[in-house]
């Protein structure tokens, strides 16, 4: 296979899984009532107001940017998933799937839970991986 990119997946595929990432940085983001769909905690409000010294309208948007980079961030997580998924013999399983795991070789030999920050399993969902996995391999 010969491909622009990379040659693991075809081109098609890599610039979707590019397309996914780079839709996040053009999502509305800031308005009060899209945060508060996220979950506010009126007490961090009001210790970041006082503490910060700044006013609501730059709390709501520093809250704002804060929400969409991590918006941003799992598109990110979620690219490496995709663009694994789109190896030949390899699935994405999305979210959702009861296996809860991210990725499936396709004659079900492997599967794959994948993070993209090594710090992003601690000793408490270290343990659920691996039920996880013990589940898939069962």
């Amino acid at each position: 296979m010969s491909n622009k990119y990379v040659e693991f997946v075809s081109d098609k595929h890599f610039l979707s899984c590019v397309q996914y990432v780079c839709e996040g940085y053009y999502e509305a983001g800031g308005k009060i009532d899209e945060l508060k769909s996220n979950g506010l905690d009126p007490f961090k409000i009001v210790f970041d107001l006082m503490n910060r010294n700044i006013n609501l309208n730059k709390w709501i948007s520093a809250e704002a940017s804060r929400q969409q980079d991590k918006s941003l961030n799992n598109r990110i997580g979620e690219f490496h998933q995709k663009l694994l998924g789109g190896v030949k013999g390899w699935k994405d399983l999305g979210t959702g799937d009861e296996s809860k795991l991210d990725l499936v070789k396709s004659n079900n030999s492997i599967g794959i839970e994948l993070n993209n920050k090594f710090n992003t399993v601690n000793s408490d969902s270290l343990d659920k991986v691996r039920d996880k996995i013990e589940k898939f391999v069962a």
